[in-house]
């Protein structure tokens, strides 16, 4: 395998990976407000550290391939990806739900 092999799947399973993390946590943050949670502080806090994590992995991807102008794109990729698979889903579902009570 050359580098620039090695730096896109190092970028996508990266990006697979934040996105699937920032989505389960942002899950569970919605989750939360639906029982009822109203703490606006816990809110930010939540987001800003999805957004840190989400930063922090994509700058250790920029540091670790050898040719990070392929890895950082093939990692926003697999985050978009993520995002893209689930929101699928969740529609699909909603549609289903709908279909089903109607």
């Amino acid at each position: 395998m050359n580098e620039m092999t090695i730096d896109l799947a190092l970028g996508l399973a990266a990006g697979l990976v934040l996105g699937g993390i920032h989505l389960r946590w942002l899950w569970q943050s919605t989750r939360r407000l639906a029982r009822g949670a109203r703490r606006p502080l816990a809110l930010l806090w939540g987001a800003a550290l999805r957004l840190g994590l989400v930063a922090a992995g994509l700058l250790l991807v920029v540091r670790w391939a050898d040719q990070p102008a392929i890895a950082l794109p093939a990692a926003l990729a697999g985050f978009m990806l993520v995002r893209l698979l689930v929101f699928w889903r969740v529609r699909r579902t909603e549609r289903r739900t709908d279909a089903n009570h109607a």
